[in-house]
């Protein structure tokens, strides 16, 4: 019957963003009980090293939300085509009409509102799906009421019913419903948090502009567009009511004052037509891969699945480290292998990497993760592949075509055993050459920062807790100061800092 459409990022845009956007969730969710009925959140430029939005806050969702939720995953590497046209870091227009693309056919309606909107139809309707359910195609709005932000704050969660109850009787009771009406093609302020119109219209009228990356009034174009297609705005105020959890306690970089945005002259004022022709063939991401993410198939339980499947029988007791550090620093395979998961874990099943070490042991732990989590892309070992005790089926590279090719970097300071002198020496070279390797592939990503349309790419060093290891990371990367115990550091390359001077490698003594 109907696919109620949502974006956002796993950031803190606004005020207390999980709390509220958890609270709208449920109650949209109970909202809608036709067969087909769907809730389709587009994670949009989340950073690849953080999990998605929906499954950040997956524990605070009621099982008939995480049901009806679909979650499509619009990458970095996606939003870099747009980087240079805003400083905007979620774009409304591409996120919805990824969104409109892949909804179900079977669904006659499609709704646009935001994570903030709590929704209560009016006897006799009982649901959003029932209110629909009659309705002449056209175009509907509604209008807004604003919930102070400490009067939503303290609503549980988890009782959405409770919630659409209470709301609905703050609003004529502490005098909160207030209509703001606007022109005859948006009807009432702030339309983007209800817009309610025929999936088949939405395609033929191709979406949303994404000309218009700057934010705000995108939900005003489409109203204008809608308004020349049927030559009317209507109105559902009779049927349902809206309240919106109010946030701008805090600023965000949608809200701050000042700050650039679309020229409403430019898309409400001086269009025309309904449709779109310049994005005919390529609104919507049609052309690319995206992730679909479900949180009814048990996705968080995936990780500990994978660790299940790696980590072999269970340690007879902690691992002792040495008290002193050196350059040498023997590290267990199996305690590795939680920490790569954990990075690994949120990226792309089909990132391209570029392995740049010799220890065979070091990339079985790292390749046996890879697999366990479900990983299909190619890992490239970078060099010579004579040089190394193991292969990965893959072509090697040098280090300009791992440039060109791969979309992250792997470095190995492979300490695992350390037997015999003879053993010390040919470790301690391998290392030394997969860190200057690693510095050619930084050096190279640092050339191409001054891209905007270039995707920053993770380098990582497996057993990199040395010293050294820690500062050649610090001088090209946003490296954290992470526990000694990951035993992993990792980071993107940043812009040189200045008067900054390359750290020397520890003098070489033989035999040690």
């Amino acid at each position: 019957m109907i696919s109620v459409i949502l974006y956002g990022r796993n950031d803190s845009h606004g005020y207390n963003l999980h709390k509220r956007a958890a609270i709208s969730l449920n109650c949209i969710a109970e909202m809608l009980d036709a067969p087909n009925d769907e809730i389709l959140f587009v994670d949009y430029n989340t950073p690849d090293d953080f999990i998605s939005f929906p499954e950040a806050i997956a524990d605070t969702l009621t099982e008939r939300c995480k049901k009806m939720l679909r979650i499509f995953r619009v990458r970095p590497s996606h939003h870099a085509r747009f980087r240079a046209e805003t400083d905007l870091v979620a774009l409304e227009p591409v996120s919805r009409n990824v969104a409109i693309r892949r909804s179900n056919p079977a669904n006659r309606w499609l709704l646009c509102t935001n994570t903030d909107m709590i929704f209560a139809p009016k006897p006799p309707f009982k649901s959003l799906s029932g209110l629909v359910a009659n309705l002449e195609d056209g175009f509907y709005e509604l209008p807004r009421f604003d919930l102070p932000d400490l009067l939503w704050e303290g609503l549980n969660r988890m009782t959405p019913l409770e919630n659409i109850a209470t709301v609905e009787k703050w609003g004529l009771g502490y005098h909160i419903n207030e209509i703001i009406c606007r022109p005859k093609e948006i009807l009432f302020d702030a339309p983007g948090d209800f817009q309610l119109f025929p999936r088949a219209a939405g395609f033929e009228l191709q979406g949303f502009d994404e000309r218009y990356n700057l934010g705000w009034h995108m939900d005003s174009n489409l109203g204008k567009r809608f308004y020349i297609h049927y030559g009317i705005v209507r109105s559902l105020d009779e049927r349902v009511s809206g309240w919106h959890c109010n946030h701008t306690r805090t600023q965000s970089i949608a809200h701050r004052s000042g700050r650039r945005t679309n020229d409403m002259d430019e898309v409400f004022t001086q269009v025309v037509r309904a449709d779109l022709p310049h994005q005919k063939d390529s609104w919507g991401l049609v052309n690319e891969e995206i992730e679909e993410i479900r949180l009814d198939i048990d996705r968080g339980q995936s990780l500990l699945r994978a660790l299940d499947k790696v980590s072999g029988a269970p340690a007879k007791e902690p691992y002792l480290a040495p008290e002193k550090s050196s350059e040498l620093l023997a590290c267990p395979p199996a305690h590795l292998k939680p920490y790569i998961a954990d990075i690994l874990y949120s990226f792309h099943r089909k990132t391209v990497v570029g392995y740049c070490g010799y220890d065979p042991e070091m990339f079985a732990a790292f390749h046996e993760v890879w697999q366990a989590l479900g990983f299909t892309g190619p890992i490239h070992l970078i060099g010579r592949k004579e040089d190394r005790e193991f292969s990965t089926g893959q072509p090697c590279l040098s280090v300009e075509e791992a440039d060109r090719r791969c979309e992250m970097f792997i470095g190995d300071y492979g300490v695992l055993k350390l037997e015999m002198d003879e053993k010390r020496v040919e470790c301690l070279h391998n290392n030394r050459c997969m860190l200057a390797v690693l510095e050619q592939l930084m050096i190279l990503e640092r050339a191409q920062l001054k891209d905007p349309s270039h995707t920053p790419r993770k380098f990582m060093v497996l057993n990199g807790a040395q010293p050294f290891v820690c500062a050649v990371m610090q001088h090209y990367t946003n490296m954290q100061e992470n526990p000694f115990g990951t035993r992993i550091r990792h980071g993107y390359v940043v812009p040189p800092k200045k008067m900054e001077t390359r750290p020397q490698a520890p003098e070489k003594k033989t035999g040690t």
